[in-house]
């Protein structure tokens, strides 16, 4: 009886910790820009890094300071809207300054991640 309990419980951790995994990588484009947003306020190089493009993330830290101030003095995120088309996504954001901005995004391996591209 005791093994059926064990079984279970091991179980029901295994299907948790899909769910939890599952449920990151279903992060909408949206969600990630305004995770981003935040992340780049508090000046959080490794949840950058998570977000974004490597080249992105490697740009966005080189400014990191300057951009901090940037987003701080934007405001809070009021309203977005998201374009998905495929693997890439465009979310236009609206700041409580009365800014708007647009962020490319690309999904890399299930994940969408923002794609600071300096080429464009």
């Amino acid at each position: 009886m005791r093994t059926g309990i064990k079984i279970a419980a091991i179980s029901l951790i295994f299907i948790a910790a899909i769910t939890v995994v599952a449920c990151r990588r279903a992060a909408t484009p949206t969600a990630v820009v305004r995770q981003l947003h935040a992340a780049i306020i508090k000046e959080d190089a490794k949840a950058i890094g998570e977000l974004m493009t490597v080249e992105g993330a490697q740009a966005m830290v080189l400014f990191l300071e300057k951009a901090s101030g940037i987003m701080a003095a934007q405001g809070d995120i009021t309203n977005t809207e998201e374009i998905i088309d495929g693997d890439t996504a465009i979310v236009i954001v609206s700041y409580s300054n009365g800014e708007a901005s647009e962020w490319d995004l690309v999904r890399i391996d299930g994940s969408w991640k923002v794609d600071l591209d300096m080429s464009k």
